[in-house]
């Protein structure tokens, strides 16, 4: 019963993950790996738990092995896939974007536009911009003057977020973090 929802969810991924790894043979030449590795982000993230629930499925629906790659830097995920360390990139639409389309930390020549294909769109992450429960800000005009951790490749979430209330990057004190999972060590004081 552990893992039943995530059944069909895992017969979708697999077979998107062969459309996207699998070369045009003849159907008695397609050889099923015994292991898909998979670049992402750090294991405490949403992707990366929801991939952790059903690498078993894999396993135990057609025998494949999922083995994670994650770290804490976006550009290395897709490098990852890009030079042939891992055979698919477990990420978010909203970062998986910035590569398909050459813009942030992939404006540059050698990086983008990368030919990207989504195998599986998966669930919206309804993620926000946290704080401290004892802090002031309430609202996101609360922001203004305050110091909120910025990551490569994620200015332009945290600018979305800003402009709810009518503010930019240059109205808070953009601190520097290693990632999503590091500006959240950064605000818990780790």
């Amino acid at each position: 019963m552990r893992f039943k929802i995530f059944r069909p969810l895992a017969v979708v991924l697999i077979f998107f993950a062969f459309l996207l790894t699998a070369q045009v043979q003849a159907a008695d030449e397609i050889k099923i790996p015994e292991e898909i590795t998979v670049s992402g982000p750090p294991l405490t993230s949403s992707p990366s738990i929801l991939l952790l629930a059903v690498a078993p499925e894999f396993e135990k629906i057609l025998g494949i092995k999922v083995k994670t790659v994650p770290t804490d830097i976006l550009a290395s995920q897709c490098l990852l896939a890009k030079i042939g360390k891992a055979d698919l990139w477990n990420v978010h639409m909203g970062s998986g974007y910035r590569s398909l389309y050459g813009v942030e930390e992939y404006a540059v020549e050698k990086w983008g536009p990368q030919r990207i294909r989504i195998a599986w769109k998966g669930a919206q992450n309804n993620l926000s911009m946290m704080v401290k429960a004892k802090s002031d800000i309430k609202t996101m005009a609360d922001l203004k003057g305050k110091k909120v951790g910025v990551y490569a490749g994620g200015e332009g979430y945290i600018s979305a977020c800003l402009a709810f209330a009518n503010l930019t990057l240059d109205d808070v004190i953009v601190v520097p973090a290693t990632g999503y999972t590091g500006a959240l060590n950064m605000l818990l004081g780790k």
